[in-house]
């Protein structure tokens, strides 16, 4: 896996458990990190307090609450997806899926 990912990925997974930490009073944290030839995915949900998501991240920053864009911008600085999930009361799911097979072209043409 490119250093470029790996380094993405875990900042978003280290934002997301500060997050549960911080927010979301959840009583657990549960975590998926799925590698394959073509692509990584990390899931991460708790069982927390919810909250709405906002249709644009940008009121959450001007909130002085970063992690959400910051973990945004990290996946598709690499090339991938992110989507988080999230209900009042039902906790919060963020999914993140970047494809390898773009980042590998990507450092080869460099």
């Amino acid at each position: 896996m490119p250093d470029e990912v790996r380094t993405a990925v875990y900042r978003i997974f280290q934002e997301s458990l500060n997050n549960a930490w911080k927010h979301s009073r959840a009583e657990q944290v549960e975590a998926i990190l799925d590698l394959r030839p073509d692509r990584v995915c990390l899931e991460v949900w708790d069982d927390g307090v919810g909250f709405e998501v906002p249709a644009h991240l940008g009121g959450h920053a001007g909130q002085g609450r970063l992690g959400l864009a910051s973990m945004r911008e990290r996946v598709e600085e690499v090339g991938g997806t992110w989507d988080i999930e999230s209900k009042l009361g039902l906790g919060t799911r963020i999914l993140v899926e970047v494809p390898l097979a773009a980042v590998q072209k990507a450092e080869e043409a460099k």
